[in-house]
């Protein structure tokens, strides 16, 4: 056995790696551009409008929206 054999070969490691990354900040970008326009539908609508129960949980959720989407905009 030589030192050769002993060796593990990192390109592919690497290259396998980052071909993971490319994934996840591609579904990254899709969560955040369907989530951008499910709040701008959302913004856009009467249902943030009111003072009812149902308002304040669609508000709730809306925040909840914003959240997620300051996350996913780290990430990317």
């Amino acid at each position: 056995m030589t030192a050769d054999d002993s060796r593990v070969p990192l390109d592919a490691y690497i290259d396998e790696t980052r071909a993971e990354l490319a994934r996840a900040d591609a579904k990254a970008s899709m969560l955040a551009a369907l989530g951008g326009a499910s709040l701008a539908v959302l913004a856009a609508g009467p249902l943030l409008t009111g003072d009812t129960a149902g308002h304040w949980v669609v508000r709730a959720g809306a925040l909840l929206l914003v959240l997620a989407l300051v996350v996913l905009l780290s990430v990317v």
